[in-house]
């Protein structure tokens, strides 16, 4: 497994210095938020797929808070070295990592719209999604706009809200 040597660093992201081993080779990505309170804004993710087909499978990582994809890089290396057909994803929300910085107080429900918005724009689908602290109700408050692109769900250290009997808002 390669690990970037140099990842491109945005000028207006928290973190100006990433370890060699931030995202694997060639799997770092930029995506251009195109709606909400951050629009125009860059948002870091790694895209990584194993396996020589077409995988049936993706991954999703999201992280708490104040970490970024980087919190999985042990869980993300074990999957690749499994060697098992999948798509790993794994972004660093706005004000975090590599995205670009915050420019107001930022609650769990933005950076569920910025995360929506990055799956949507990939397509994501039979979905795992490994949610830990913050990234708990960040992730689930993004699949709850389209559940049926979610086939399992991984919670660490987290909470996700419970649903009022009138439905979420």
């Amino acid at each position: 497994m390669t690990m970037n040597s140099a990842i491109k660093i945005n000028s207006n992201s928290p973190l100006n210095n990433p370890p060699q081993d931030y995202c694997p080779g060639g799997s770092a990505r930029w995506f251009q938020i195109k709606q909400g309170l951050d629009k125009g804004k860059t948002l870091f993710y790694s895209d990584h797929v194993i396996g020589d087909q077409e995988p049936k499978n993706t991954v999703v990582f999201v992280h708490g808070n104040p970490e970024s994809s980087y919190t999985y890089r042990h869980i993300r290396d074990a999957l690749i070295e499994s060697g098992q057909s999948m798509r790993i994803i794994a972004m660093d929300h706005i004000g975090f990592g590599l995205s670009d910085q915050a420019t107001f107080e930022m609650v769990e429900m933005h950076h569920a719209n910025n995360l929506l918005q990055l799956v949507q724009h990939l397509d994501l689908n039979e979905v795992t999604l490994a949610v830990h602290d913050w990234g708990g109700p960040i992730g689930m408050g993004a699949f709850i706009q389209e559940p049926g692109r979610v086939r399992n769900i991984v919670v660490m250290n987290s909470t996700v809200f419970p649903m009022p009997s009138d439905g979420f808002t």
